[in-house]
């Protein structure tokens, strides 16, 4: 998603700062070579857990595009450190991030976080077949545990629900 998402606003002329977990991992290569990377692509090193590690990459942006979240649906032995850390306390730094960038130069970006329809419909008793979601409509089924207890799944889709929540709780009290 992160790559397409470069891939178009280095197309549109945009100048792209962006984070990656290593400057020394063999996929940044991809993102070197789109058209325009040469001339407007910087990238960052940034760690998702670690508070003040998207400060540099996003000090002054007009947009800031939060797209990082893991997606893991098997193999999970600690859904805390696996799935709920990253989705949430990622989405914490980058929102402290932005508030840190705000006080320091006056530009209040605009945010957009890309999250799932996990955030919104868990299983199938969320909402009736007939009907569409909205911006109203949250997950109700999905809990810490898993529905039922260690589904992969709604593990993973747990851990969007909280990170959308809190991402909206966070740009409402930063006006943003």
């Amino acid at each position: 998603l992160a790559t397409e998402l470069i891939a178009q606003l280095l197309k549109r002329g945009y100048r792209v700062r962006t984070t990656v977990r290593s400057l020394a991992n063999k996929n940044v290569a991809c993102l070197q070579a789109l058209p325009g990377a040469s001339v407007s692509l910087e990238l960052h090193e940034a760690d998702l857990l670690k508070q003040g590690a998207f400060d540099e990459c996003m000090a002054g942006a007009e947009y800031v595009f939060h797209t990082a979240s893991p997606f893991v649906t098997a193999g999970i032995t600690d859904p805390q450190a696996q799935l709920y850390a990253p989705a949430l306390d990622g989405t914490r730094n980058v929102f402290g991030s932005i508030a840190r960038s705000i006080q320091e130069s006056g530009v209040r970006p605009r945010v957009v976080f890309t999250s799932s329809v996990a955030a919104i419909f868990g299983r199938a008793a969320d909402k009736p077949a007939d009907q569409s979601f909205d911006e109203d409509d949250w997950n109700t089924s999905s809990c810490a545990e898993g529905n039922p207890p260690n589904d992969g799944i709604d593990l993973y889709r747990y851990s969007k629900l909280i990170a959308e929540k809190e991402a909206w709780a966070l740009a409402e009290a930063q006006r943003i």
